[in-house]
C-alpha cells in the first residue's frame, strides 16, 4: 500500500471560507493560550485562488457539508502530487 500523503487543490467558495473561519475562531475560543502559536486567521491561496489540502484534511473539514446545497469548494479539484497515485 502506498502511504504517501495525497494533496489536492480546490477553490473555496464563500461558504467554505466561512467554515474555516468558524473552525478557527471556535478553536481559539477554547484554546486562547494558543493564539500566538496558531497566528491570525488566513488562507493560503495561489495566484488562481486555489488552496492546497491533504485529501484526508479536506474531507475531514468539509466532508459533512458535501450533501448541502452550498458547496464549500468548486467542483474542480487538482491533484498536486500525481506520483503518489501511480501503482
Amino acid at each position: 500500500m502506498n502511504n504517501e500523503v495525497r494533496k489536492v487543490k480546490v477553490k473555496l467558495t464563500e461558504f467554505g471560507i466561512n467554515i474555516l473561519k468558524n473552525n478557527y475562531y471556535s478553536f481559539i475560543k477554547h484554546h486562547p493560550e494558543l493564539v500566538d502559536v496558531v497566528g491570525k486567521f488566513h488562507i493560503d491561496m495561489d495566484e488562481d485562488g486555489y488552496t492546497e489540502f491533504e485529501l484526508f484534511e479536506l474531507m475531514n473539514i468539509f466532508g459533512s457539508y458535501l450533501n448541502t446545497d452550498d458547496l464549500p469548494y468548486t467542483e474542480t479539484m487538482f491533484i498536486t502530487n500525481n506520483e503518489s497515485f501511480k501503482r
